[in-house]
């Protein structure tokens, strides 16, 4: 083999090394050879170098992808920042002008609102009722007089709870420990004033209320206390009920016991002052009033329990919730003969003596009443105005009508 061909055969073996030999993978007896092999071979050399060349920018180029990949994130990090910045301003912007608008433009009818019923409840009497204990019982409806139980009221008979804003009434028939003292909170004067008689209808008083009542009758409810220019029959009050009744059971009727010569000042034992008589439209709600027996024949009823000839208990429980007041009384005048009988546990003569003349009064066609207490939508009260028979309105409480 001549000398060209040996070098040939080496420049194949040092060519195909070339790579490791960069890379240092070769062994030191390898490098020597090829490094002997490169100071005799132009051609391997040259090779050598275009590998070194084309590894510096492979390189380089790693380096340039790193840098690029760097930037990017960068560059997208600082537009995820703004983008979340905007976000957060576009909120806060929104936020500003939504509350301006509400501020200046929403909140003027809410606040208008507003103004109208503390203009209405510049009118408000609340009931301001004493305290005291009252006596009283009741007898089972077909039990002997011995099963009559005596209680006492911590507080008076008729009150109204103002939480609920509903007239509570613990017993339908006798009112004690009121005289329908109310008191002014308009100028905080404390000012009071009694239940009236009044001989004429009130037109200044009206004209006053009424306005008052216009601005807040399509959102809200009153209680109020009516006073009829003269006393008027159970048929005037069916009459009225039905006019502006729509389904509210708040109503409480007081009858006209002017004529009758009764203690109007306070009974002995019981500590009740100033009384008044009545019932209230809703008379079935009362609880404890309901029969201990159901399915009482009518003649069974009325021969063993006192009531009138041809009444069925259950039947007068279960009123119809659109009742006339007439059907109402018929219970209450059940209920007060039966109170008779075990108002003598209470032993007070004059308070049985009392019961009898209102008893008397209730089955006489002489009967007549002399006011109402009543909560009913605004708008219903207003129709209160056209009875001629109504001499004087006075506001009790005006509420927000949460039903519509």
């Amino acid at each position: 083999m001549t000398m060209n061909e040996e070098l040939g055969s080496q420049c194949e073996v040092v060519k195909k090394s070339l790579p490791d030999f960069l890379e240092g993978k070769l062994s030191e007896g390898e490098n020597e050879s090829i490094e002997n092999h490169l100071k005799e071979c132009d051609e391997c050399f040259s090779i050598l170098e275009g590998l070194k060349a084309d590894s510096i920018l492979e390189s380089n180029e790693k380096e340039l992808e790193i840098k690029e990949r760097n930037l990017e994130n960068r560059f997208f990090k600082r537009v995820f920042g703004r983008i979340v910045l905007a976000c957060v301003l576009v909120i806060v912007i929104c936020y500003i002008v939504l509350t301006f608008i509400f501020q200046t433009i929403l909140a003027k009818p809410l606040m208008k609102k507003h103004e109208m019923i503390i203009g209405a409840l510049n009118d408000i009497v609340q009931f301001n009722i004493p305290g005291g204990k009252a006596k009283g019982g009741w007898l089972g409806r077909l039990g002997p007089l011995e099963s009559i139980n005596v209680f006492e009221f911590e507080q008076p008979l008729l009150y109204n709870n103002t939480r609920s804003g509903k007239f509570d009434l613990a017993v339908p028939n006798y009112i004690g420990e009121i005289d329908w003292k109310t008191t002014y909170i308009t100028n905080g004067d404390g000012t009071v004033f009694d239940w009236r008689e009044p001989a004429f209808r009130n037109e200044d008083s009206l004209k006053e209320v009424k306005p008052r009542l216009e601005a807040v009758k399509d959102w809200s409810v009153c209680s109020l206390v009516v006073y009829f220019e003269k006393p008027v029959t159970l048929e005037n009050l069916d009459t009225m009920v039905a006019k502006i009744d729509n389904g509210h059971r708040e109503w409480w009727f007081s009858i006209d016991i002017r004529g009758l010569d009764i203690n109007k000042w306070g009974y002995k034992n019981t500590g009740l002052s100033h009384t008044s008589w009545g019932f209230p439209l809703d008379i079935e709600r009362m609880g404890f009033l309901a029969p201990d027996v159901t399915g009482s024949p009518k003649n069974e009823a009325a021969s063993n329990d006192g009531v009138e000839d041809g009444t069925n208990l259950d039947e007068l429980w279960a009123l119809d919730p659109k009742q006339p007041v007439s059907q109402s009384f018929k219970y209450f005048k059940n209920e007060m003969k039966r109170f008779i009988e075990y108002s003598k546990y209470l032993k007070d003569d004059e308070f049985t003596s009392d019961i009898i003349k209102v008893n008397d009064l209730i089955a006489s066609k002489s009967l007549r009443f002399n006011g109402a207490l009543l909560k009913v939508p605004t708008a219903s009260a207003l129709k209160l105005f056209e009875d001629k028979n109504i001499a004087d309105v006075r506001i009790v409480k005006v509420d927000f009508n949460y039903k519509g």
